[in-house]
């Protein structure tokens, strides 16, 4: 108890504990999925009201776009949290007719600067 009436959190996410300085990282949780092998047709509007339509609560879909105005053959998906994840990754096999037979999943990486 002590301890904790010692401990003053500054503003650069550091916490002065008993006259040392401790820092902290937060870790921000990872609700993106990567899906690659998608149709060509497909585009970020039409996987925004496909997921939603199905009860999804996705936040973002960035789906990169070649030169020909078709995409590249992938997309991230952001959800709201992590039940979101992992239904989509439970029930995803009924999905691969509207994404791509081809198509596959798997969480998206996050580097250090998201």
């Amino acid at each position: 108890m002590l301890a904790f009436t010692k401990m003053f959190r500054t503003l650069q996410n550091e916490l002065l504990y008993n006259n040392r300085t401790v820092y902290i990282k937060f870790i921000k949780h990872n609700y993106r999925i990567f899906i690659s092998g998608l149709k060509k047709t497909l585009t970020k509007e039409l996987v925004i009201d496909y997921l939603s339509d199905k009860g999804y609560g996705v936040t973002d879909v960035l789906v990169p776009v070649g030169g020909d105005v078709k995409n590249r053959g992938y997309c991230f998906v952001q959800f709201d949290g992590e039940s979101g994840v992992k239904r989509f990754k439970d029930e995803y096999r009924k999905y691969k007719g509207f994404f791509g037979t081809a198509s596959r999943i798997e969480y998206a990486k996050r580097d250090e600067h998201d």
